[in-house]
């Protein structure tokens, strides 16, 4: 196991990460609470995920061979949700998160999902060679700092997926790999449909139909 690469024990650890985020998530809806970071569900959750065997496999294998690694960008959110809730940036909006998954979402994974048509050149083989999406990126940041939108929290999150991408830390070269995948797709598409279901009345920061944040409850054990 010691000979595993880097990329292995990431897409591993995303895995327990993922279960330790579902276990929080289930808690709290549960509990109707904000509850304090690295709960014993997450503890206990994580370890299961990286340690029981099945058939010689530990879970994380399985899941990992089930819906492949999460992208760093979701790495980040997720060890964020885990173990610093307070650091997570706001949810984005309904409109990007629709324009995200119709934009970004269905032009790389539609055609795995849906009968459409994959062109020899399209988005995914953009990933393959990255710089003209850099140059587009810095253009939509450049553009957002201007327009005084700038989110420093995101920002950060996005620059630890193109950090990971350019240390080549995931075991895909594919720049996408390192930024989206899925699951984090999965997500904003919740969002988009159930924007209220995202958080409870009673969590820690609950978002205002209008995007404003107009109260602060006491984290719970």
């Amino acid at each position: 196991m010691s000979a595993w690469p880097l990329g292995t024990w990431i897409g591993l650890f995303g895995q327990a990460l993922i279960a330790a985020a579902l276990g929080r998530f289930a808690r709290e809806r549960l509990a109707k609470r904000a509850l304090k970071p690295l709960g014993p569900e997450s503890w206990l959750l994580m370890i299961v995920v990286l340690s029981v065997p099945l058939g010689g496999i530990t879970l994380a294998g399985h899941l990992r061979g089930l819906w492949g690694d999460v992208s760093i960008t979701t790495l980040v959110i997720l060890a964020l949700y885990v173990i610093a809730p307070n650091a997570l940036p706001n949810r984005p909006a309904r409109f990007w998160s629709v324009a995200l998954v119709l934009l970004v979402a269905l032009p790389l994974y539609g055609p795995l999902l849906l009968p459409i048509p994959r062109m020899q050149r399209d988005l995914y083989w953009l990933g393959w060679h990255p710089e003209s999406l850099l140059l587009l990126l810095a253009g939509v940041a450049g553009a957002a700092a201007m327009a005084g939108r700038w989110c420093p929290r995101w920002a950060l999150i996005i620059s630890a997926g193109l950090a990971g991408f350019a240390c080549g830390l995931p075991e895909s070269t594919n720049f996408w790999d390192s930024l989206v995948d899925p699951l984090l797709f999965a997500v904003l598409g919740w969002i988009a449909l159930f924007p209220r279901a995202c958080c409870n009345d009673t969590a820690e920061r609950c978002v205002h139909p209008k995007g404003r944040f107009p109260q602060t409850r006491s984290i719970q054990t």
